[in-house]
C-alpha cells in the first residue's frame, strides 16, 4: 500500500485565483492602508497597489501582521503578499 502511494501520480496543485483577494469593510482597508503607509513611510498607498512596487518585503509583511493582529485584524504576513 505504500509503495502504490509513493509511485502514484502526484494530485494537482490547488490553483490559486489569478486576482488579488478583494473585499473587506471600508474601515479594515482605511485601517491596512495607514499601517502600510507608516511602515513604508509614504502617503496615498491604494488597496489595488503593488506591494513589492511600493518598497514592501517580507519583513514590512510580518510587521504589518503583527500590527494588524494587535488591532484585532486577522491578518498573516502571507496575506499581505496576496
Amino acid at each position: 500500500a505504500v509503495m502504490t502511494r509513493l509511485l502514484a501520480a502526484p494530485a494537482p496543485a490547488q490553483t490559486r485565483p489569478a486576482q488579488p483577494a478583494a473585499g473587506g469593510s471600508a474601515g479594515t482597508v482605511q485601517a491596512l492602508t495607514a499601517l502600510l503607509e507608516e511602515l513604508l513611510e509614504i502617503d496615498g498607498v491604494e488597496p489595488e497597489d503593488n506591494f513589492f512596487a511600493l518598497g514592501g518585503d517580507s519583513i514590512i509583511a510580518v510587521q504589518m501582521a503583527a500590527r494588524a493582529n494587535a488591532q484585532g485584524l486577522a491578518l498573516a504576513p502571507a496575506m499581505v503578499f496576496e
